[in-house]
């Protein structure tokens, strides 16, 4: 298996434990449970080459398991926003998570090449 294949199949899984607890206790919010399905696939990615591919891949997974869950009825735990409510929280986390992600692959590998520093 290939490390992008290892990307989008750890975050298929984070998103489907994200659906199971969601869809058992849907009055519990899992604040950070978006971002970091978006973030994964970008920041386990070995190649930056792909990071565009990668950042879309969780961007759309992290969203398309937002909105199946709101439509649900299964995201109707408060909220840290004062307006928007769950669905808005969670949008704002996928950005969170695609951005974060990218940066840890395009950051975090240039920092794991050089080593630590020896200065």
């Amino acid at each position: 298996m290939t490390s992008s294949t290892n990307s989008w199949i750890g975050a298929v899984g984070f998103a489907a434990l994200w659906a199971m607890v969601a869809s058992s206790s849907p009055t519990t919010t899992f604040h950070l449970a978006p971002a970091i399905i978006a973030a994964w696939p970008a920041a386990t990615g070995r190649r930056r080459t792909r990071l565009p591919a990668l950042a879309a891949l969780g961007f759309v997974l992290a969203g398309a398991t937002t909105m199946a869950l709101w439509s649900a009825g299964w995201l109707q735990g408060p909220s840290l926003l004062p307006i928007g409510g769950p669905i808005t929280e969670s949008l704002i986390g996928v950005a969170f998570g695609v951005g974060i992600g990218s940066a840890l692959a395009m950051f975090g590998s240039t920092v794991a090449q050089q080593g630590p520093d020896r200065g």
